[in-house]
């Protein structure tokens, strides 16, 4: 595939890959804050920064469609932030980002903090598990029905606290096992440890670990869990921010994490960096980016790393089943006199 339509920045600390070898390959998406279409981003090249036309979900839809064309077992990853940020958003509880979202085929994500932002009762709604009776009460509260992805999400460091809300059990699952091109992935997620600073409201009935003790062992626990299930590659997708990853990459075990995809502080890594574990850490800036990871599997390990960044910018046409989604999704805001209202109970007009 010719890489026409996008800028690739290759900034790689990669072995030479053998043929004969098998090739895992990750697509790195993270905060998108609902933006479903394109928008003004400062951007840098050669030591030049100007303003940008960056992103778009159908853009993003496009990229993604071109790289599964030539390698179909692509994972793409969703790592934070994802339903809330615009208009359409904030005026659904989230819920018109939904239809784009699911469309683009994501694997598996993790929720970051704005994803709670609308309140305890929608994040449970969303990403959490409920009997239809507690689904009812907690409509009610939330303001509506509230829509989910449907790709899973993982929190390893998320649970609930009240017993209205399963006191003890975790929110969403830590992990996941997938085969992809026949190699054992186990997955990690670690979603925001900062929600309770943000409003105390918004973490209500949910308990977050934090502090870097506490998350080195959560993850050196449920990594060597993943690796005693004969995972051969294993990947942390958390919302933590760049600088937690990079400490937590030199702090962890050797040979118990490959890859951290982090998110939350929206830095763009043109090169991995790398922890003293040997783990990689990569964040892909925000929605104007889309990072690819190629992991060099030889022998049941990783012997070879290989990054690279496409840029999402005017160059990239819009897909058009993504694009019709996303006028479905505006609709109602462009309207006359739309007579926009907050759904959630507590929150000014």
């Amino acid at each position: 595939m010719k890489p026409s339509g996008l800028t690739l920045l290759a900034a790689s600390a990669a072995l030479a890959f053998d043929a004969s070898a098998t090739n895992v390959t990750f697509l790195h998406f993270n905060d998108f804050h609902a933006h479903l279409t394109p928008h003004a981003d400062l951007v840098e090249h050669a030591g030049h920064k100007a303003v940008a036309d960056k992103g778009g979900l159908a853009r993003v839809a496009t990229l993604v469609k071109r790289i599964r064309a030539s390698d179909p077992s692509a994972q793409l990853l969703n790592v934070g932030d994802t339903f809330h940020g615009g208009v359409e958003a904030m005026y659904t509880n989230g819920n018109a980002i939904v239809a784009p979202i699911n469309a683009l085929g994501i694997d598996v994500g993790v929720p970051g903090n704005w994803d709670f932002a609308y309140g305890p009762y929608v994040t449970r709604l969303r990403f959490g598990s409920f009997t239809p009776m507690e689904r009812m009460s907690m409509q009610a509260a939330a303001g509506g029905a509230i829509l989910r992805p449907d790709y899973p999400n993982l929190a390893a460091n998320l649970a609930y606290t009240t017993p209205a809300f399963k006191a003890g059990q975790p929110v969403m699952p830590a992990t996941l096992m997938k085969t992809v091109n026949g190699v054992k992935v186990g997955y990690l997620g670690i979603t925001s440890d900062i929600v309770a600073d943000m409003n105390d409201k918004l973490a209500q009935g949910f308990d977050f670990v934090t502090g870097e003790a506490n998350l080195r062992a959560l993850i050196e626990r449920h990594a060597g869990d993943l690796r005693g299930q004969g995972a051969q590659v294993v990947v942390v997708l958390s919302e933590l921010g760049l600088h937690k990853d990079y400490r937590l990459a030199d702090l962890v075990a050797p040979g118990l994490v490959d890859v951290f995809f982090s998110g939350h502080t929206h830095e763009l890594t043109r090169a991995p960096l790398v922890g003293k574990s040997g783990a990689r850490v990569v964040e892909s800036g925000n929605d104007g980016w889309l990072g690819e990871m190629t992991l060099d599997v030889q022998n049941g390990k990783v012997a070879g790393f290989a990054w690279k960044l496409h840029e999402i910018d005017e160059r990239l046409p819009e897909d058009a089943q993504m694009k019709r989604l996303i006028e479905l999704a505006r609709a109602p805001f462009l309207a006359p006199n739309p007579r926009l209202r907050v759904p959630q109970m507590g929150v000014s007009q």
